[in-house]
């Protein structure tokens, strides 16, 4: 039973993660008046700020500093946090110039590879009905760039990015408050010297002294670490397949928002896409009540 809740709690740390994924781009394109690198900047900045006092608060702030005592794990810190922060820039970007249906097509992908990555290097097993479901997503996909002719770099590099750091932060045994506070502190010191290059030229909106730009960017901590730790924290306690097929929760997310909200135009194909990859989704979803419900009876 404990072993159940603790799976239980996991699975609900990455769903929560991805549910607030999912709705990102109602704050970025609030601030849709600002580039993309100043909003990116301001995601490292703040929640370097938010992450130390959260360490302090929950005693971490000791594990943190050791980490840097550690080659090994700052090396693979440093890979980590080159890898997120470049996929918050892509996103951003796509977001603010209105390739929000390629970023969500980016993330239906990346779960693809997460899978991928998932069997060849942690040797995770897929099931019958898994490997249905992953061949039809692929196949969706793959009509998908066999229609348009290509696959946009906005979509591939989300994907890949997004993967990779999974499957890094997966390997990594510190906690994941203080992992991600050092991949954040790591990213720090660009951040500020970028700030300091944009507002000495001007291109940088923060100190001008308006507080509608100022307090919204500043909350841009919260937003980004919220997600993100949740991520960390569940994904100890779940596969890298289970992950890859909750990943879709986002995407869609993003997806409804971007027809809905944003009035961004959609290929037909990409509607053949999304209805097979929730048809995957459906499959893999059956599959698990039924192991729960089977699971339950043993017990």
């Amino acid at each position: 039973m404990q072993s159940q809740r603790s799976g239980a709690f996991h699975l609900s740390m990455v769903l929560l993660a991805f549910f607030f994924w999912g709705i990102t781009p109602l704050y970025f394109k609030w601030l849709a008046h600002i580039s993309a690198v100043e909003l990116v900047v301001h995601r490292v900045i703040w929640s370097s700020f938010v992450l130390w006092g959260l360490l302090y608060a929950s005693g971490l702030w000791s594990a943190f500093l050791d980490v840097w005592k550690e080659k090994g794990a700052r090396t693979r810190l440093l890979f980590t946090s080159v890898l997120i922060t470049g996929n918050w820039l892509v996103f951003v970007y796509a977001v603010l110039t209105g390739q929000t249906v390629e970023a969500s097509l980016g993330y239906y992908i990346n779960p693809l590879v997460s899978i991928f990555l998932g069997a060849i290097f942690l040797k995770e097993q897929l099931t019958r009905l898994q490997l249905l479901g992953v061949l039809m997503a692929l196949s969706g996909v793959v009509a998908e760039i066999w229609t348009v002719g290509s696959l946009s770099w906005v979509a591939l590099s989300l994907a890949i990015s997004f993967a990779v750091y999974g499957l890094s932060r997966k390997k990594l045994t510190l906690h994941p408050m203080v992992a991600l506070s050092a991949e954040t502190t790591w990213m720090l010191p660009v951040a500020l010297l970028v700030m300091i290059a944009g507002t000495a030229t001007g291109d940088f909106v923060f100190f001008d002294g308006v507080v509608d730009f100022s307090l919204p960017l500043m909350l841009a901590g919260i937003v980004t670490v919220v997600p993100l730790l949740l991520y960390v924290t569940g994904l100890p306690g779940v596969t890298l397949i289970v992950a890859g097929f909750a990943q879709y929760i986002a995407p869609s997310m993003v997806f409804i928002l971007a027809i809905t909200l944003f009035g961004e135009e959609v290929p037909t194909q990409r509607y053949y896409t999304f209805g097979l990859i929730w048809l995957a989704l459906i499959i893999i979803s059956l599959e698990g009540v039924v192991k729960m419900k089977r699971s339950k009876t043993k017990l």
